[in-house]
């Protein structure tokens, strides 16, 4: 009696402690109070039955038990639906009340059970003792099974208080004169106030030291936002300031240029954008390399011709040099090879204001690897010290200023390759790239090379249907098909070219936009494919999105795209979509 008196006391002051200093609110908390209070009214009761009710106690002592172990095996199952319907928050409310309304009821129905049958003994046990350990059995089939949704570190605890209401109820069997229960319960529940309740020293350190992080994580992502918007503002401003100046110009060739440097500044916008996305690829860490053939004197051509342009108002020299032994044909993903290649030109670029930029591809060949060895040299500002610590540090929100360096310092890590400063060169900086490539052919046929001349030819028996929601999007598509002389229809919307379709199916081709309200270009690709079962018919249909991220074509066309066109449209890369579906001999 006198152990039952004391718990009686100590869960008091653990009530009135709890309630005082309660400033959180989560879901162990939740359980904490339910092992707590159901805690106390387990000994409130059981001082009152020993005084009153001294043949009934051991009733109430099996009722706590069993709902104890249904209270650890809901707290499993509570663990498993919120992991399962973590991002549907009205649907896990609704299953939270289920939860509670089906504990409510098994603990009712095994309660009345228990009162009902009492005196009957099963496997030489007490009927309580039985219902107590097909509990437990159901508890760890339960945890064995759905136990792997718990985090080890908030759930030990409870573990812990478990062993001690089990043992406690072992123990009561044999030897009811001491009192293991009640002592189990006082020991669990002060064990759970002063680990589980009262976050000791070393967790508030740990908490200080997270709040200090996440303010640090604010400042940066404030800073960063700052700068992206510096860097997309000033292309913006070219774009809107030249575009004022056409309205009020009539001499078409100060007209041309321009617009020459509208679509320079539009690129450097398409590559903020892009950086923005590879950043947010690379923090959730889904970014690919895809590598396929390419021609490597193509991929550098086509770097030169960007840069060149660049630098057509600057009084900087361009230097290439490119080993001429190289192997033409190479294995890898020549998309991203270009973009580290720019990024490094465009830092180049960028620090220069006058003097010299220097391009220099060396190569050591083996029987099947070739390794580039790729410096960018110029004569401009250097690079500090501390930026080039961000630059190769492995933080990305807190980066300042040159998001594409250290996207490009990424990317070559990706690559398997590696990304050095000289520090030897004089006068400037020096990047030094250096990437393994399989070599495919020493020599490509010169029939498959890229054309850099566009020839546009005349298709005007062709019909070409474009489908997109906007019309600006429209009259563009349209006019850059203007030299062809093919008959244009347009369609605002994916139904509208199912109506189109409906009618007359007598298409060539379609470019077809994927993002629209309502059906998507891809719904709508799956539903044209459909009628081509059926009516006998084949056109083929091309996506034609803003979705530009790289391995977005592999993606379109594993979901029943012919191909694959991105925005803004190339205009050399259009002309080879139409070479391949209207003349059906595409150049490679």
């Amino acid at each position: 009696m006198g152990i039952q008196i004391m718990g009686l006391m100590i869960m008091f002051l653990l009530v009135i402690f709890y309630w005082y200093n309660k400033d959180k609110v989560c879901k162990k908390n939740h359980f904490y109070q339910y092992f707590l209070i159901l805690n106390y009214l387990f000994f409130f009761f059981d001082v009152i039955g020993e005084v009153f009710f001294p043949n009934d106690v051991r009733v109430l002592h099996y009722l706590f038990l069993i709902a104890i172990d249904l209270g650890f095996t809901f707290y499993v199952l509570h663990h498993y639906i919120e992991e399962k319907y973590s991002y549907q928050s009205s649907l896990l409310e609704k299953k939270r009340k289920n939860l509670v309304v089906l504990y409510g009821g098994v603990f009712g129905l095994e309660g009345i059970f228990f009162l009902c049958c009492s005196k009957i003994t099963f496997f030489g046990l007490s009927f309580g003792m039985f219902l107590f350990m097909v509990n437990i059995f159901f508890f760890l089939f339960v945890l064995i099974f759905l136990g792997n949704k718990m985090k080890a570190r908030d759930d030990f605890h409870f573990c812990v208080l478990f062993l001690f209401h089990a043992l406690g109820a072992i123990l009561e069997v044999h030897f009811p004169q001491i009192g293991f229960s009640s002592i189990s319960c006082v020991l669990g529940m002060l064990y759970l106030y002063l680990t589980l309740e009262n976050i000791g020293i070393e967790e508030l350190e740990v908490l200080r030291v997270e709040n200090a992080y996440q303010k640090e994580q604010a400042i940066d992502k404030i800073s960063f936002l700052k700068n992206i918007s510096h860097e997309i503002r000033t292309p913006i401003n070219t774009i809107d300031g030249f575009s004022q100046m056409i309205m009020d110009n009539d001499d078409i060739n100060s007209i041309k240029k321009d617009v020459l440097d509208m679509r320079i500044a539009s690129r450097d916008l398409i590559d903020v954008i892009n950086g923005m996305i590879d950043l947010s690829i690379i923090e959730s860490g889904e970014l690919k390399i895809i590598p396929e053939d390419y021609n490597v004197y193509d991929m550098f051509d086509s770097v030169i011709d960007i840069v060149h342009a660049k630098l057509r108002e600057r009084s900087v020299e361009l230097e290439v040099a490119i080993e001429k032994d190289i192997p033409e044909v190479l294995w890898g993903d020549s998309e991203r090879i270009s973009q580290v290649i720019l990024n490094l030109m465009k830092n180049a670029i960028k620090r220069t204001e006058k003097g010299k930029i220097t391009l220099a591809v060396r190569r050591i060949k083996s029987d099947t690897l070739c390794r580039l060895k790729i410096e960018i040299k110029d004569t401009g500002e250097v690079i500090s010290k501390e930026e080039l610590e961000r630059i190769f540090s492995s933080s990305f929100s807190s980066f300042e200023g040159n998001l594409n360096l250290a996207v490009t310092r990424y990317l070559i890590d990706k690559m398997n390759g590696s990304l050095e400063v000289d520090n030897t060169y004089q006068g400037g900086n020096c990047f030094v790239i250096t990437l393994d490539q399989k070599i495919i052919r020493e020599h490509q046929d010169k029939s498959k090379r890229k054309e850099k001349v566009l020839k546009p030819f005349l298709a005007q028996d062709k019909r070409i249907l474009i489908v997109d929601d906007n019309k600006l999007n429209l009259k563009v598509a349209s006019r850059l098909l203007m030299p062809y002389h093919s008959v244009i229809v347009e369609a605002n919307s994916g139904q509208e070219c199912l109506d189109i379709l409906d009618t007359d199916h007598d298409f060539d081709l379609i470019l077809m936009d994927d993002l629209m309200p309502g059906l998507s270009g891809t719904d709508t690709m799956h539903l044209i494919k459909k009628i081509g079962r059926v009516d006998g018919y084949y056109i083929p249909v091309v996506a034609l999105t803003a979705n530009a991220v790289s391995g977005q074509r592999e993606k379109y066309l594993e979901m029943g795209f012919d191909d694959y066109l991105s925005k803004p449209i190339d205009r050399y890369e259009l002309d080879l979509i139409l070479k391949k579906y209207l003349k059906g001999n595409l150049s490679k």
